[in-house]
């Protein structure tokens, strides 16, 4: 039996995002009318607009502690579908990411624990933009660590088996991924288009920077509490 969109989950962490969320979720929906099984919306306790602009586009809406491994647990909690897709707020898919998820699925047995992320892209034309986005694609490919920015499409058989995500504040993108490993992971020929703000905001260079600080801190040992906090006050 053929996988449908119908039967998907789509899993997205939310926190003061009222100016991009509309634009994520209906990035969601099939130009045919077809659509996920369930949007949830994971809120970490928005003080703008983001719940309501979410539930008049049909997502569902959680409220629980804010901290993004925490909501997306929660969220694979609460879905029904049986395969999750765990989507950032200011990460819009490109047309077509249906099909391809279609495809991925079909070709995989849910016994065989395969998951997929998409191609990494700003929204920014910039040469530093494009340069960033080759080295994700390198790193994506030759050490499968695709970042939380490309989505996480996973069954929800063999998310559960992996026991989900870590409750962490930051990094929880990168311990699942350690967890499931380089051989398990494709990447979809669909961009995922990102925001660039943080990088606009404190200069490519230096963001990138910082961004390998941590992970290699991450990597080295150094206590979530201790990155979370320092990651924190640069954002």
């Amino acid at each position: 039996m053929k996988f449908q969109i119908s039967e998907l989950s789509v899993i997205i962490p939310t926190l003061n995002e009222e100016d991009i969320i509309g634009q994520t979720i209906s990035a969601l929906y099939c130009q045919n009318g077809e659509k996920p099984k369930e949007i949830i919306v994971v809120d970490g306790g928005s003080k703008d607009d983001t719940i309501n602009r979410a539930l008049n586009l049909g997502a569902k809406i959680l409220q629980v502690q804010c901290g993004r491994g925490n909501q997306l647990a929660e969220g694979a909690e609460f879905a029904t579908g049986t395969w999750l897709l765990f989507l950032h707020a200011d990460t819009l898919l490109q047309p077509g990411w249906q099909k391809a998820a279609q495809v991925f699925i079909n070709k995989t047995s849910l016994r065989k624990q395969k998951v997929a992320a998409f191609r990494y892209k700003l929204d920014d034309n910039s040469m530093s933009a494009r340069l960033l986005e080759t080295i994700v694609a390198v790193r994506s490919k030759l050490f499968g660590l695709p970042w939380g920015d490309q989505g996480l499409l996973i069954s929800s058989s063999y998310y559960r088996s992996l026991g989900g995500f870590k409750r962490f504040p930051v990094m929880e993108d990168v311990e699942i991924i350690l967890r499931i490993g380089i051989s398990r992971i494709s990447i979809l020929n669909v961009s995922a288009i990102t925001s660039a703000r943080k990088y606009k905001n404190s200069g490519y260079f230096l963001r990138s920077s910082k961004n390998c600080f941590y992970l290699v801190c991450f990597f080295c040992g150094v206590p979530i509490k201790w990155i979370n906090k320092h990651y924190n006050q640069e954002r």
